[in-house]
């Protein structure tokens, strides 16, 4: 029987007029040796134009694998393995921003990997009063703005994400704030904040513009907190303060 994989393949391009998709490099051997993907296997495949189709191993060679758009006999089907991204896409929420503060940079891989797993649309590195120094705009840097795009294919794959997560590069908080203004949708703005300022809470904000929000930002600290200056700037735009009564969570 056929096996069909459910964990889906993000793709970096279409297939081609003869509707064969090639993969080599480092897709190749995710493919082979992570999925060990075998000649009639299925795999959902999420192309460029965030399309999601099944397609099958058409041919495995050393270095490079072939995919086609399915041609199975559905009878032969066997179990299912992996996360059913086909499911995922009929979730219709609004979009959710996430303006996270730099931390220290190996805290920003893993808020990155699950902020992309949990369906975040956007996320925008922000250098702020207190953020990590361990960013600048070197090679190095830009480098790791790279690995962060393939963290994120990463978390998409795993988790049969439906949402096109992108990562901005690191901006200073008035650009992101500008890029945040820039379309008009019907925003809905919060900031995590340890002091216990806030005006309202989460649930009457969202319960006062139910059905009416288009796109959700958050706004999250990093281990030095946010400062004063940035709170009076969040608020002056827009942002609700949220304090939760809880023990202070780590960035």
């Amino acid at each position: 029987k056929i096996k069909i994989n459910m964990r889906q393949y993000i793709a970096s391009n279409l297939p081609d007029k003869n509707g064969q998709l090639s993969i080599t490099g480092k897709d190749f051997k995710y493919l082979c040796q992570v999925l060990r993907l075998s000649v009639g296997d299925v795999i959902q495949v999420r192309l460029p134009n965030q399309e999601l189709v099944n397609m099958q191993v058409f041919k495995l060679q050393s270095k490079q694998i072939i995919l086609v758009k399915e041609i199975c006999d559905c009878s032969k089907i066997s179990v299912e393995t992996g996360v059913n991204a086909s499911s995922l896409n009929e979730i219709k929420l609004p979009e959710i921003w996430l303006f996270q503060f730099l931390p220290k940079m190996q805290k920003m891989d893993l808020i990155i990997r699950q902020s992309t797993e949990c369906g975040v649309t956007k996320i925008i590195p922000v250098i702020s009063d207190f953020s990590s120094k361990d960013f600048s705009y070197k090679k190095d840097d830009f480098e790791r703005i790279t690995r962060w795009q393939r963290i994120v294919k990463e978390a998409r794959q795993q988790s049969g994400s439906a949402i096109n997560t992108q990562i901005e590069n690191p901006m200073l908080l008035g650009d992101a704030i500008s890029l945040w203004q820039e379309n008009l949708k019907n925003n809905c703005g919060f900031v995590l904040y340890e002091a216990n300022v806030a005006k309202k809470n989460i649930f009457s904000v969202l319960k006062e513009n139910f059905n009416k929000i288009d796109r959700i930002g958050i706004v999250v600290g990093g281990e030095g907190g946010i400062s004063e200056n940035e709170i009076l700037l969040l608020e002056k735009e827009g942002f609700n303060l949220v304090h939760f009564k809880t023990n202070i969570l780590r960035a």
